[in-house]
């Protein structure tokens, strides 16, 4: 029998608990609800890979739920378009090959890379992400009013409108990878991705000139409305060039003011100032 003495004898912890490292009841759920879900992406990133770039492009929109937007911008164009990269985060041969025809390289350094990258660009945007959510998540300190459990609340850190704006990003998203039938279609998806990310690829580098390029120049239109393979890559390429900058911008400042509530009946109307 081990002569040391228990955890409980060093620690301030009740003396009846059934393990004395059971964390306790987060007081503030919105956090503990960030960190579950950034636990969650991440282990998808960096162990499972993605099936194809799009699914890749996917994971990026979602990531920046998980981050309130605190990954730079530019990453959501480096990562899916830098064809060694995209390779790593591939698990499936074939995709792999149509973006890195004559790469060798193992499982175990395809691994590294998406260990490297999260390392470099993810994982420091969700402390970001957690520094900026500390002053805004509500605390529960009355024990006749106890903070809810956060894995029962149906909203993505406790913050409707976040849930909304991500339903409908996905939706126009998928839209757009799909192509378009018409020009009208097009041109009615562009209005609508403008109110979707609150007209944020304004601020994108070349985002001021986008409909224009889309929707006037023959090339832009090909692009759009072309239903071959080659003219879904390049949808793929705009997505990280443009529209994901864009919603990550759009989701830095609904996180900002968006308000928390705990269920479906609790948000109050929250009237953003600017």
């Amino acid at each position: 029998m081990s002569s040391e003495p228990s955890a409980a004898a060093h620690w301030d912890v009740e003396p009846d608990a059934k393990d004395p490292l059971d964390e306790p009841d987060p007081r503030r759920p919105a956090l503990n609800r960030l960190r579950e879900e950034q636990l969650e992406a991440l282990q998808t990133f960096r162990e499972d890979g993605f099936a194809s770039r799009q699914a890749l492009l996917k994971w990026l929109h979602t990531f920046q739920y998980r981050t309130l937007g605190r990954v730079a911008d530019w990453v959501y164009y480096l990562l899916p378009t830098q064809d060694v990269t995209v390779a790593c985060c591939l698990n499936n041969a074939e995709a792999r090959r149509r973006h890195h025809p004559r790469s060798f390289l193992t499982a175990e350094q395809r691994a590294d890379e998406r260990h490297r990258q999260a390392a470099k660009h993810l994982r420091p945007a969700c402390r970001k992400a957690l520094r900026d959510l500390r002053t805004r998540a509500t605390e529960y300190v009355d024990e006749d009013n106890p903070a809810p459990d956060p894995d029962e609340s149906p909203h993505s850190v406790l913050r409707p409108t976040l849930d909304e704006y991500q339903q409908r990003q996905r939706i126009r998203l998928q839209r757009w990878f799909d192509g378009f039938d018409s020009l009208s279609e097009l041109e009615n998806w562009v209005h609508q991705f403008d109110y979707d990310t609150l007209g944020e690829i304004e601020n994108i580098p070349g985002g001021q000139e986008f409909d224009f390029q889309l929707i006037q120049k023959r090339a832009g239109r090909r692009v759009a409305l072309g239903e071959t393979e080659a003219y879904a890559r390049e949808r793929e390429q705009l997505a990280a060039r443009y529209l994901l900058p864009a919603t990550n911008r759009a989701v830095r400042e609904l996180a900002a003011s968006a308000g928390e509530a705990t269920d479906e009946r609790s948000a109050d109307m929250h009237i953003p100032s600017g």
